[in-house]
């Protein structure tokens, strides 16, 4: 089976995707202007879908108060530096400072204006590299 997307329930859905399209790189693939207001997010490899949606029957996560190392949608970047402070200057917010995992492989974590954390990664090894 091949996963289709990834979805969450956000509190405004639309101005979520408008972010991530202009400074995520994503590409809008479908839209709803209807409840529940969804907008499916494509990654530049066509291959990945996160779908937001605002349900208001139902509840939301406060994304701000979670450890971002509980869930996070992590973007490969080659200068974690620059992109951090890229998204820093178009709103979002740093949490934490540079890691560097025991293998080398460098993380940066960066959260949207919603809260959500975006992990910055650089692998000393592609993650798919040897599948």
């Amino acid at each position: 089976m091949k996963i289709e997307h990834i979805g969450f329930n956000v509190t405004d859905s639309a101005a979520m995707a408008d972010w991530y399209i202009a400074n995520l790189g994503l590409k809008l693939a479908r839209r709803n202007d209807s409840f529940p207001h969804e907008r499916f997010l494509v990654d530049d490899s066509g291959a990945t879908v996160i779908e937001l949606f605002s349900r208001t029957d139902l509840p939301t996560i406060d994304f701000s108060i979670y450890d971002p190392f509980v869930f996070h949608i992590a973007f490969t970047a080659e200068d974690l530096e620059a992109e951090k402070n890229r998204l820093v200057a178009a709103g979002g917010t740093q949490d934490g400072d540079l890691i560097i995992s025991p293998v080398g492989d460098q993380l940066q974590i960066v959260r949207c204006p919603w809260g959500f954390p975006i992990q910055l990664v650089k692998r000393v090894v592609p993650m798919l590299s040897d599948l």
